[in-house]
């Protein structure tokens, strides 16, 4: 039962030390029970060091058949009911996690610790059920506000893209505008015309993104507010697609779908191992298969997983049938632009780790970070141009007089200004493992 809770900790401790890099971790607990209230700072090399040992701890005591009557948590684990193989598969796929963290300081540590993922007898995530899901009836994230502030739109890139090889997640993670129905026989009855970049012929032009840099594209950003009104008439349409808010918030605005979340899917496994074998670091390692199997794996999953989500949440579904999915599932997986072989493997297996990281932010902020993708002008699929600069880290707070000094000499060994909360500080100032990583959309 102590072994499942350092797996925990560096599930969450990963997304702590993306964010601010160097914290507190090996003297954490000591204020609880020892007083001491002036805990160091590991940087991310310790940090990374730790957590590995940690993990393989976990795994051996885990894995241990001759430890004989043992507790477990039972139906109080929430995700896994006490079966330990499964938590041996989290604590393997969060050592892929950390190995893709390495890469730009160390591809030799990464190809090691992807050599001893593989080489471990219980191995990775392995399948959708043995994912780390977590489902309610009751929770509402957001506190269902998912229009905080403002709505939220596809943009041009992901909504064309999917839009381009027929993704069965592009309903799942956007919302149709109002060009559905005889919209068509309304536009001839007034001879109107819709604004030049809408396509009539478009079989999806009920799926619109819009500009992620509002100023790159004034004419079209100007729909994200406004509607567009045959002139003389009180008809109009809302061209831009939203994301599927009850996708995200089930129970937004009244509606009665319950939330579920994967916070580490077997889709996600799937592509580092392809990404993995793709770049040769597989060795003579077996691998169970090629990249081309753990990428179609990887797919296979994702488009599942996510329609899952979307029918708990009662927010629109690509397919209800298990046939039925398969069905959209090969046809997309035979798509020329999703197939490998054409020469961008490398390229095409990022971006699909990527859309299958819409729900998980961590994840994908640390994946265009590490890999530089979507890349500036990619003839497969390029990065918007955005002229706002993105922060590369967020800061910490001045933790006061008691622990000012280990805070002080953390910031210092990083290279970060204390108490910089600037935006050209923190898109400079990276954490260790993305100092030598490309600038966002730079990518090899």
């Amino acid at each position: 039962m102590a072994s499942a809770t350092y797996i925990l900790q560096v599930l969450q401790g990963l997304k702590v030390t993306d964010m601010n890099g160097s914290i507190p971790y090996s003297d954490a607990v000591k204020g609880r029970y020892e007083g001491v209230y002036s805990p160091a700072y590991d940087n991310q090399q310790a940090l990374f060091t730790t957590w590995l040992t940690e993990l393989d701890n976990a795994i051996k005591v885990l894995s241990d058949a001759s430890l004989a009557n043992q507790e477990t948590y039972g139906a109080s684990d929430i995700y896994y009911q006490g079966d330990w193989s499964k938590w041996v598969m989290l604590a393997n796929t969060l050592k892929l996690r950390i190995a893709v963290r390495y890469e730009n300081q160390n591809k030799t540590k990464t190809q090691e610790i992807f050599q001893q993922v593989m080489q471990n007898a219980t191995g990775p995530i392995s399948s959708n059920a043995a994912q780390v899901v977590y489902k309610s009836t009751t929770y509402t994230p957001f506190g269902n506000d998912i229009n905080y502030r403002s709505p939220r739109y596809g943009s041009t890139s992901i909504v064309n893209f999917l839009k381009s090889v027929n993704d069965p997640r592009l309903g799942i993670y956007f919302s149709k505008n109002d060009l559905v129905g005889n919209f068509k026989d309304t536009l001839v009855k007034y001879n109107a015309t819709l604004p030049a970049f809408l396509n009539m012929n478009d079989p999806l032009i009920s799926y619109q993104g819009g500009p992620a840099d509002w100023t790159t594209n004034a004419a079209v950003a100007s729909y994200f507010t406004n509607f567009f009104t045959i002139p003389g008439t009180p008809t109009k349409y809302f061209l831009m697609s939203y994301i599927n808010r009850l996708f995200f918030a089930p129970k937004w605005n009244g509606a009665l779908g319950n939330f579920e979340a994967a916070e580490v899917t077997y889709a996600e496994t799937c592509f580092y191992i392809a990404e993995f074998i793709t770049k040769g670091y597989a060795g003579s390692v077996n691998t169970k298969g090629t990249a081309n199997d753990w990428y179609t794996r990887g797919i296979t999953s994702s488009i599942q997983t996510m329609n899952e989500i979307a029918v708990f949440a009662a927010s629109g579904a690509a397919y209800t049938a298990d046939a039925q999915g398969q069905a959209l599932i090969n046809s997309y997986l035979n798509d020329p632009k999703v197939k490998l072989g054409a020469g961008n493997d490398l390229e095409r297996i990022y971006i699909q780790q990527y859309l299958n990281f819409y729900r998980l932010p961590n994840e994908a902020y640390v994946f265009v970070r590490r890999t530089g993708y979507p890349k500036i002008g990619s003839a497969y699929y390029a990065r918007e141009t955005f002229n706002e600069i993105i922060p590369r880290r967020w800061w910490t707070t001045d933790p006061g007089v008691v622990n000012r000094a280990n805070w002080t000499a953390a910031l210092t060994e990083e290279g970060f200004t204390p108490n910089a909360q600037d935006i050209p500080s923190l898109s400079t100032q990276r954490v260790w493992y993305d100092k030598t990583a490309p600038d966002f959309g730079k990518g090899n």
